[in-house]
């Protein structure tokens, strides 16, 4: 369930590291994996209740090789896939990945994005029909499992800000354990965090 403060919704829309190679059962345990997709980022969540997400899906369809290295092989969906911010090496992979999986929800920081890759994204994420929701601080998803995603950034709009100024930052709780995402958030919002 998705907890959050956060009015926009485009339907108007450190810690555990266990990395596994070959397909698996989480059996109570929290499952992060980096996946290597080249240059760019991808990491799959899998929660102990075997709920899924996505963050991030590198610059191609090299993720869809890697998350069948970490997926069962029968499993054909993933409930969260989030955008930390809209840079091809980033969500160059998302097409793929919201062809071949059913995709629950897309969680983005809705910026300004009018390159080839965003318009194939956001045909993709219509064609799914997947729900989006426009991350903003407040917003907590809770896995129902003990496992809760908290945004941290961004706290406001950041439609007109540049990329990597507007990525998400994100916390995953685990019991005492927890992984910051930062997307390639810029020192200046590393700083005004720190602060917050």
């Amino acid at each position: 369930m998705v907890h959050s403060t956060n009015s926009h919704s485009r339907a108007s829309a450190s810690g555990i590291f266990i990395f596994y190679f070959l397909s698996h059962q989480c059996d109570g345990k929290l499952l992060v994996s980096f996946l290597d997709v080249g240059q760019g980022d991808a990491v799959f969540i899998e929660t102990p209740s075997g709920k899924q997400m996505l963050i991030d899906g590198g610059p191609n369809k090299a993720v869809l090789k890697e998350l069948g290295k970490t997926m069962s092989f029968f499993d054909k969906s993933i409930d969260i896939v989030m955008e930390s911010h809209p840079d091809k090496d980033h969500v160059g992979g998302f097409p793929a990945v919201l062809e071949r999986y059913d995709v629950g929800l897309f969680m983005e920081p809705y910026v300004a994005c009018d390159t080839g890759i965003c318009k194939e994204l956001s045909q993709s994420i219509l064609d799914e029909g997947a729900k989006v929701l426009h991350a903003r601080r407040g917003t907590v998803v809770d896995f129902g499992d003990g496992v809760f995603l908290s945004i941290l950034f961004p706290d406001r709009n950041v439609y007109d800000l540049e990329t990597n100024t507007a990525s998400i930052v994100a916390r995953l709780s685990y019991g005492n354990s927890s992984v910051l995402f930062t997307g390639d958030s810029p020192q200046s919002i590393e700083d005004f965090l720190v602060w917050k």
